[in-house]
Formats: structure tokens, sequence, C-alpha cells
């Protein structure tokens, strides 16, 4: 499939940026995506939320994601993957637990791609996926980072985008 087409709205919906991308030949899915801050178990937690909807009766998206990542990832319990971690800060990213069944995580050079393939969606069916970045500014352990994941897990679905 294609990339987005240019965003047809931008706005900020009280702490969160949000973004609207339209349908088009090379990616047929209206996408919205919304960031939205958070500071977790002594982390900072950046969460994106993805919103997708199509006017196909069956369709099967790939969302590709990507970020640097200065070290091999390692990957923790829970599908964390730890992209960053010196003296300095920590950097992991996750898939939401719910949606880490449809998720991938590899490294392609000095990137660490996160693949979302979610079921099949259905026209008129809105399907929301999440992955979050924590940052630590410090060497962070694992039991921190389990409580930031475990944390995350615990949000609620997105029941508006």
């Amino acid at each position: 499939m294609g990339s987005f087409s240019p965003s047809i709205e931008v706005f900020a919906r009280e702490e969160d940026l949000v973004a609207v991308y339209p349908a088009s030949t090379d990616y047929p899915f209206r996408t919205t995506l919304q960031w939205s801050g958070y500071l977790d178990s002594g982390w900072h937690r950046i969460t994106l939320t993805l919103s997708l909807q199509t006017d196909l009766l069956d369709a099967r998206p790939e969302l590709v994601l990507s970020s640097p990542a200065e070290d091999v990832p390692e990957c923790l319990a829970g599908g964390l993957w730890v992209i960053v971690r010196d003296s300095d800060k920590t950097v992991a990213i996750a898939p939401h637990p719910s949606d880490a069944v449809d998720a991938t995580v590899r490294v392609v050079g000095d990137a660490c791609i996160v693949g979302l393939s979610p079921p099949f969606l259905e026209k008129g069916v809105i399907r929301r996926c999440r992955v979050a970045a924590f940052v630590a500014t410090d060497k962070a352990n694992d039991h921190r980072l389990a409580a930031a994941l475990a944390a995350f897990d615990a949000t609620p679905p997105p029941l508006t985008a």
C-alpha cells in the first residue's frame, strides 16, 4: 500500500494533537493520528492512537512506524522493546498489549520498525490501535519499565479519536 495523503485537518484537542488524513487510491483508509502525553511510574509516555476507517467491503490495513534505534533493540516481557539504554536516558516502545498480537517489531539498519496489521476492516467500521514511546532521563531498570507498561495496559480503550 501507499503512504498517507496530505492531512486535511490538524488540531489540538485539550492536551492532545490530532491529524486527519483522507483515504486515497494508494491508501484507502481515512486515518486519524492522535498524540497524547502522560507521566506514568516515573516515565514520560507518548501514546499514538491510530484510527482507521475505509469504504471498502473488506480491507487489510498495514501500518509501519519507524523510530531511530541507537542500539539493537531488546525485547522484554509484554512486547516492550528497549531501543536506547545508556546512563543518560532510556527509550522504549510498545504496542498496547491488546494490539500486540497484530504487531511486529524489527530492526532495519539504524531504525526500529513497528508494523501494525490489524484484522480485516469492513466498510464503515473504525479500528483503533495504540503504540507508546516511554522515555526516562536515566538508565531505568526492567522493573520500572514493567510498571510503565502495566500502567499503559490499564488505560481504557480509545472510544474517540
